[in-house]
């Protein structure tokens, strides 16, 4: 394998893993606001601050993200609750993203 195969596969690793650290801290935040009633900035303050491997680019993303998913949030629950009601389901009952983490 040439050395620049070897290092564009490790730059494929590194994002992929960066990508990870957004994602995870995006969901964890999530689920604290909606699980456990926070409040979106303080749980955002509170986990960038424990996630210091995060560069601001990154931070910046995770913040948009979860902020675009509160805005989201009652549409995404309408619709739910919508399709639910023909299966006579409840929102409730259905899992959270990070149960499947």
């Amino acid at each position: 394998m040439r050395s620049n195969e070897r290092q564009a596969e490790f730059v494929d690793f590194v994002r992929a893993h960066r990508s990870d650290l957004v994602r995870t801290a995006v969901l964890e935040i999530y689920e604290e606001v909606r699980r456990e009633g926070a409040r979106a900035d303080q749980a955002l303050q509170r986990a960038l601050r424990r996630e210091k491997q995060l560069r601001s680019v990154e931070r910046r993303a995770v913040s948009d993200a979860v902020y675009g998913l509160l805005r989201l949030q009652g549409r995404i629950d309408h619709l739910l609750a919508s399709a639910l009601r023909t299966r006579k389901a409840a929102l409730e009952k259905l899992a959270t993203p990070t149960q499947h983490l």
